[in-house]
């Protein structure tokens, strides 16, 4: 069905901007879902993504630690890292990949309705060959009203991080911001919806931030893996800390320096 400019439906698909002119899409998203109850189908993408041993990836690499990437970059440490195997965990990501679906579904057909963004691409790859950078932005819109097109960045929340949710993560920040700088776009949109019920969602625009500081630590990470030594990189967390618990790294990340004995490291 398309709405035809001036029709009753067409009223309710009006352009809609924040205080600061800055397009909003959750307004669209809940007209789209009176007029459209049902979609139909989608497909979720659930496959198993090889460690990229090239590239840096913006979606989780921006804030990693330089030991970390390095390490896994490498693939020569990768039967000594300790993943921790979360049934639990492994839901929460499969139920984030149904949402994402779900809702790059909703912007495909966008543009079937008249005074809605219109989609420009889902799951768009981003490839800068000089730098070794690459990622997929989740959507592209491009909104009534506005000249340059929009990266979108779906993302999921529990209800209690979604309820105190004020501001966008600061990876997810350098993510758009990264996508930015390669894509020359003036902002982009950070759109979170609560995996729990009521699924209720929240936007927060993102403009651009200096990746300089970013790029510097990839380039510092990537002349290692050159030279095929760590040797040079520091420790970001300390020995025993909430962050050095965490890493996967933990149990051979120290010993590359002789700084700690092995059997320290397994307690």
């Amino acid at each position: 069905m398309i709405i035809k400019n001036g029709s009753e439906l067409f009223g309710i698909t009006e352009q809609k901007t924040n205080d600061e002119g800055y397009p909003k899409l959750i307004p669209y998203i809940e007209k789209y879902l009176t007029l459209v109850p049902n979609v139909g189908d989608y497909t979720v993408e659930d496959r198993f993504k090889p460690i990229d041993r090239v590239n840096l990836h913006p979606s989780n690499e921006c804030l990693m630690c330089m030991r970390r990437l390095y390490f896994e970059k490498s693939g020569k440490y990768d039967k000594q890292f300790i993943n921790k195997h979360d049934t639990e965990l492994q839901i929460t990501f499969k139920i984030g990949h149904a949402l994402h679906a779900m809702i790059q579904a909703w912007f495909a057909d966008f543009n079937n309705y008249d005074g809605f963004p219109t989609l420009i691409s889902n799951e768009c790859k981003v490839i800068d060959k000089e730098h070794r950078i690459a990622g997929s932005i989740d959507s592209i819109l491009k909104f009534p009203g506005f000249e340059k097109e929009v990266p979108i960045e779906i993302k999921t929340k529990t209800a209690p991080l979604f309820k105190s949710l004020s501001k966008p993560d600061t990876a997810h920040i350098m993510q758009v911001s990264m996508y930015l700088m390669l894509k020359n776009l003036p902002f982009g949109i950070a759109l979170y919806i609560s995996k729990d019920r009521p699924h209720k969602m929240k936007e927060f625009i993102i403009k651009p931030i200096d990746m300089g500081p970013t790029l510097r630590r990839w380039e510092t990470v990537k002349a290692a893996l050159d030279r095929g030594s760590v040797d040079g990189i520091g420790y970001e967390c300390k020995f025993g800390d909430s962050t050095y618990k965490k890493c996967p790294c933990r149990a051979f990340c120290r010993e590359e320096g002789g700084k700690i004995p092995a059997w320290i490291l397994h307690q």
